[in-house]
């Protein structure tokens, strides 16, 4: 089963605040990938692990049909609260049993989600509801970076990152490295589908402040696990603790409420059904 993770309401409103929207760009790349094999116009899309239906909505030019599939209610409610396309809707199941048929989808997308599921299950299942020449996207992005005064801050990255993976020792799991530290590199991402590729061009920028990006930090299950366990107190000392090491690193006089643009770099696994299966 996938792991429970974005279920409470505050987390999910926390998501909702402060995590990228998938970027059109990509979802085009992501198309244009599907119909080098598949002619004719898109039928049917699938969002698994959609979260709050941000990526959902993107697909809904591109396809007939989309449904958007996370395991958590909460997260759910807030994708079907939201403003969509009447070609889109929403359930709530694991992303290791897909509700469709086999041999009914264009594309099986898992957008910042698949390092919670089951991939020796997941996977064949994905194969299993895509039609031949159907693809198979896995989606992640890195942890962000700060542009700041035109240039974006890899030591930024870098300090999010040892805060993360030190900081929260104990409280993150492997899949959560897997996608903000390792890019989805591990061989269990590997899908058993044919032509193999991936990208890492895209990245989606935000206008917010240093506080802003502080805030992201918080929607990381590491840290709520954490916040769990130590408190409310642990918590906001580590958050102050990353924002002071920001400040510090930016220097030039920057604030808390100093605008900057945050910088998520998304990296896609493709993959796709062969043509001729039957």
């Amino acid at each position: 089963m996938a792991a429970r993770f974005f279920e409470g309401t505050n987390h999910a409103e926390l998501y909702v605040r402060y995590r990228p929207a998938t970027p059109s760009t990509l979802v085009q790349l992501v198309c244009d990938y599907i119909k080098e094999k598949v002619p004719g116009p898109l039928r049917q899309a699938v969002d698994v692990g959609c979260g709050s239906g941000q990526g959902t909505q993107l697909l809904a030019p591109h396809f007939e049909r989309v449904l958007g599939t996370d395991v958590s209610p909460a997260q759910v409610a807030k994708a079907e609260a939201a403003p969509g396309a009447v070609n889109i809707a929403y359930s709530v199941s694991p992303a290791e049993a897909i509700a469709l048929p086999s041999h009914s989808c264009d594309l099986v997308m898992a957008v910042q989600a698949c390092h919670w599921f089951d991939m020796s299950t997941f996977l064949p299942e994905s194969a299993r509801v895509l039609r031949p020449g159907g693809a198979l996207a896995l989606v992640g992005y890195r942890l962000p970076a700060p542009v700041w005064q035109g240039r974006e801050r890899e030591d930024v990255r870098e300090l999010l990152a040892e805060s993360y993976v030190s900081g929260l020792a104990g409280w993150i799991q492997q899949g959560s490295v897997d996608t903000y530290i390792n890019g989805y590199s591990d061989s269990r991402f590997t899908s058993p589908l044919e032509d193999h590729r991936r990208d890492e061009s895209t990245f989606c920028d935000l206008d917010g402040t240093v506080a802003d990006m502080v805030g992201y930090c918080s929607t990381w299950s590491g840290f709520q696990n954490m916040v769990a366990d130590k408190g409310q107190e642990a918590g906001q000392k580590f958050l102050d603790d990353i924002q002071n090491r920001v400040l510090a690193l930016l220097g030039d006089g920057a604030t808390p409420e100093s605008s900057i643009v945050i910088r998520f770099r998304y990296f896609v696994l493709l993959s796709r059904k062969p043509v001729d299966t039957k």
